[in-house]
């Protein structure tokens, strides 16, 4: 099962590849597409494709900052976030995970930078012309409030 798993990644990512996507990095069952913000510079985008089952699903991951929205409770900063989740929504998107991430200082262990307050949107597409459609909305969707 494992050895279907990643021949199965690695045909995506090939074909993800020359459909003109840049892969950021692979999780077990995720491959996470990146968002080249300079030249010499890519982070991830947010926006993965599942490999669960046979199908193809697309994830999006859209966030509220506390460091961008300091006066936000954690509430405020998830509803900023599901806010921004609407256009994903109206597309067929659902949310299946809300969660508060914190983002600790590298060099100070304990020590809290920033919290970011997320939603995960998910759509199952039927194939892979779909995919690739999808996965372009989804990375051109805004994903931070």
């Amino acid at each position: 099962m494992e050895d279907d798993l990643e021949r199965r990644s690695k045909e995506i990512k090939k074909r993800l590849a020359a459909d003109g996507f840049q892969v950021f990095r692979t999780l077990q069952t995720e491959i996470v597409l990146a968002d080249r913000v300079r030249d010499n510079l890519i982070m991830d985008s947010g926006v993965r494709v599942c490999l669960d089952g046979d199908g193809y699903a697309v994830r999006c991951v859209v966030r509220s900052q506390r460091s961008d929205h300091p006066q936000d409770t954690d509430e405020e900063g998830m509803a900023r976030a599901r806010s921004l989740a609407a256009g994903l929504s109206q597309s067929g998107y659902q949310a299946v995970e809300e969660r508060t991430s914190p983002i600790e200082d590298p060099n100070v262990p304990g020590r809290e930078l920033d919290l970011w307050c997320e939603l995960v949107l998910e759509k199952r597409v039927a194939d892979w012309p779909e995919l690739v459609d999808e996965l372009r909305r989804a990375l051109a969707a805004p994903k931070l409030a």
